[in-house]
């Protein structure tokens, strides 16, 4: 997983943001109700999660054979299925935290290029293109090097929700840390992982950084 879920999480977070920012009425609800799981312990959302992916008796189950899909889908055995859930669970936890940031970008866009381009004629779209984005491209730079410090650090949904399984096929290099340090008990060997990954996390953000602010 790593780095790959980055892309993802960050134009998800953007999306939602664009959809929140232009509601009219209830916008605070909206933004409180996507907010709202941040506030939630890794060990909470991971219950919610295993409760809701359950072959038969979960909540997802039940919705699927109330519209006729009755094949019973194994969400945390199957080693794809499984990092899609890692994914999909993670996604729903975090996306608040990038909303905030994207929220705070959009309302610091001046109003006048707004109006500027609608007198100019321009759509939606070209409004969007050439100016809400190159806007916010500090913040999308941010979130990016956040997100990618975070995808390395991930740990607790995969320990709680499938356990490293099925058959290892979800196991991070934290979780892998955490079974040499305190299940093994090779300490040594543990802490070199740690120095190794503190070492990658390092240079691919700087790298990340240097390459998006050249961009910017």
């Amino acid at each position: 997983m790593l780095s790959s879920p980055v892309p993802l999480l960050t134009v998800s977070g953007l999306l939602v943001s664009l959809l929140v920012n232009n509601v009219r009425r209830g916008k605070t609800f909206y933004r409180a109700s996507v907010f709202l799981p941040m506030m939630l312990s890794v060990s909470v959302m991971a219950s919610i999660w295993v409760i809701f992916l359950q072959p038969y008796t979960g909540i997802l189950s039940v919705v699927l054979k109330d519209i006729g899909i009755n094949h019973e889908i194994f969400w945390l055995s199957d080693g794809k299925l499984a990092w899609v859930s890692l994914f999909i669970s993670t996604l729903w936890w975090t996306l608040g935290f990038n909303l905030v940031l994207y929220l705070a970008a959009l309302q610091d866009i001046p109003a006048v290029y707004y109006e500027a381009a609608q007198i100019e004629g321009a759509t939606r779209w070209q409004s969007l293109r050439f100016i809400t984005l190159p806007s916010l491209s500090r913040i999308t730079a941010l979130v990016v090097v956040l997100q990618t410090i975070s995808s390395f650090k991930i740990f607790g949904q995969s320990q709680l929700i499938t356990g490293g399984g099925p058959a290892g096929a979800t196991k991070t290099i934290v979780f892998s840390i955490y079974e040499h340090g305190f299940h093994s008990f090779e300490m040594g060997y543990a802490s070199a992982i740690s120095m190794v990954l503190m070492l990658i996390i390092f240079i691919v953000s700087i790298l990340q950084y240097v390459f998006l602010q050249r961009n910017v």
